[in-house]
């Protein structure tokens, strides 16, 4: 018994000071802070607006790996569950419509997932969940363009470099 509590010790500091050795001490400042993380800094990005990019080069926006297990859209929000890998430093997320709107019915629109990982080395997968944007700018777009009622639009939305792997929601709104 004495072995394992040694073994599980050790692997844990290991684990601690290997994410501590970045510069930003702040956000590694307890061995508790790490084991039983909250998701604190995610509710400041909870309900943030999608940005309206319309042509722009999405290589302006950070596309570091993220892996998204599962999109919804629940009245005018869209909410992501995904994992990544990290660990010691904060992570954040935008959601940006790059290409608008793509003629077809219903029409189009391409979304970048934006994450950055703001340069984390550690290797822990970490699982969020509903990582949740407005989508009512997109709306407001589509009004102006196709007169006000309701509509509907596809919402292809793609991480880092993956526009062939899009995965594709219908938002229908009034």
């Amino acid at each position: 018994m004495r072995i394992l509590i040694i073994i599980v010790f050790t692997g844990l500091s290991l684990y601690y000071l290997s994410c501590n050795g970045n510069s930003n001490a702040a956000e590694n400042n307890s061995l508790s802070s790490l084991l039983f993380p909250d998701d604190t800094y995610y509710a400041a990005q909870s309900g943030n607006d999608i940005i309206l990019s319309n042509g722009s080069d999405i290589s302006n926006f950070k596309t570091d790996a993220v892996n998204i297990d599962s999109a919804y859209i629940t009245n005018d929000s869209v909410s992501f569950n995904v994992d990544y890998g990290g660990g010691c430093k904060e992570h954040r997320f935008s959601l940006v419509a790059a290409s608008y709107f793509l003629e077809s019915y219903p029409v189009q629109v391409s979304v970048l997932l934006s994450h950055d990982s703001n340069e984390d080395k550690c290797k822990a997968l970490i699982t969020k969940t509903g990582i949740r944007f407005n989508l009512a700018p997109i709306k407001n777009e589509y009004h102006k363009f196709y007169g006000e009622g309701s509509g509907t639009m596809i919402l292809n939305i793609f991480t880092g470099n993956r526009q062939d792997k899009a995965i594709q929601l219908t938002y229908n709104f009034r």
